[in-house]
């Protein structure tokens, strides 16, 4: 939703290796692609995702592959373009044969849902409030769905107070599109939204928007918008005397945040484990991956690394769920639905996949910030929105 309209596109591969077998043992590499909007207006909460898909692959490969099979990662950016997005999502599957499309950040996958529907190919795991995961059977999310992670976002609001602010970003029609869905399901937690408007990554200062959030008397604000843009406005409102506690979504927090007094207080929907979590095994082994092969995002980590990553993790357990013989698209999609409570290791909540059905996850972690660090109110606890609440939302959508 947070999604870019304009923007230079470009594409980039990694083939982590050179040749096509897997460690000389004559095994045809697996070849699996990503897309994401790494360059633009969003870049600040998006760019990062590529390194991680990168490091995920070197990670396998540096320890024996799948099953054997080292993997060959290509990396596109679609740059918020509709038009590159489609044209990059048609190569990667009929002149690369990619059996997955992985960790999927592309703002403009609306665009390119329908083509991917008329191929065998899984798009697995990526931003998962993307209406795509949760309308589209050929999309496979690591975490809960954009109406489950706004009934969270609601959910938390309402602990601080019964008014909550909403701020949208101003480039893009996805991010206005969200305000009549937080308004239907503020009504089921009886939250009132008084006030809304947009914010724009280009303005000068935000002096009106924080004025009308005082006015309104909110208790606490959503800004639906890229990190740095959530950032400048809460600093904004603070310089103006004015402190609303920030309640993000899924892929806005990053490790920056924690530099910033305004955001003292912050919580969040987490749509997998918390990006700073190293308390279990699962979690410890990503920033394993981090410190190896994508040190440079270290400073600037986010939630859009961890679901990449929770993304690779997912294809390999369905490739490894996948029946015996070659590996094409669709036996990618036999594993994943060979599955059964998939947490990867307690990195995400239970995943469960049927054939033919659109996927609609239910339930989130939370995370915040308290005295200039990351903190858990609940651990890896998840939490889960009613499906009395959220499946009438989702019948909408589709």
């Amino acid at each position: 939703m947070i999604a870019a309209v304009t923007g230079l596109a470009a594409c980039s591969s990694d083939d982590n290796g050179s040749g096509n077998t897997a460690n000389g043992s004559g095994a045809p590499e697996i070849v699996v692609g990503n897309i994401g909007t790494y360059t633009g207006p969003t870049a600040s909460s998006q760019a990062q995702a590529q390194d991680m898909a990168k490091a995920w692959a070197s990670w396998v490969n540096a320890h024996g592959g799948i099953n054997g099979r080292r993997v060959k990662l290509i990396v596109m950016d679609d740059g918020g373009n509709a038009t590159t997005a489609l044209s990059q999502v048609k190569k990667l599957v009929e002149q690369e044969h990619v059996v997955a499309i992985i960790g999927n950040h592309s703002n403009s996958d609306v665009n390119w849902a329908s083509y991917i529907s008329g191929t065998d190919v899984p798009v697995i795991g990526g931003t998962s409030l993307d209406l795509p995961f949760v309308t589209n059977a050929s999309f496979f999310p690591v975490g809960p769905s954009v109406i489950a992670g706004l009934y969270g976002v609601l959910q938390i609001a309402k602990s601080t107070g019964p008014k909550m602010g909403l701020l949208y970003c101003a480039e893009a029609p996805q991010c206005a599109s969200a305000v009549p869905l937080y308004s239907t399901l503020a009504r089921a937690l009886d939250l009132s939204i008084p006030y809304n408007a947009k914010v724009a990554a280009s303005a000068p200062d935000y002096t009106s928007q924080c004025q009308g959030l005082k006015e309104a008397g909110v208790q606490s604000v959503s800004v639906l918008a890229p990190s740095d843009t959530v950032v400048r406005v809460h600093r904004a409102c603070a310089d103006q005397g004015i402190n609303v506690p920030e309640v993000a979504q899924d892929g806005t927090v990053t490790t920056t945040w924690l530099k910033e007094p305004s955001l003292n207080g912050m919580r969040a929907v987490g749509y997998v484990a918390p990006f700073y979590d190293r308390s279990i095994p699962a979690t410890q082994e990503f920033h394993d991956a981090i410190q190896q092969y994508a040190p440079g995002i270290e400073a600037v980590l986010s939630e859009q690394s961890a679901d990449v990553w929770a993304s690779g993790k997912l294809f390999e357990a369905a490739v490894r769920a996948a029946p015996a013989g070659d590996l094409t698209a669709a036996a990618v999609k036999k594993g994943l639905y060979n599955l059964r409570d998939e947490t990867l290791g307690g990195f995400t909540a239970p995943l469960n996949f049927v054939e033919g059905k659109p996927t609609s996850i239910k339930c989130w972690f939370t995370l915040g910030i308290e005295d200039g660090r990351f903190v858990g109110p609940k651990g890896l606890e998840t939490e889960c929105a009613p499906a009395s609440v959220v499946d009438p939302v989702v019948a909408t959508l589709g």
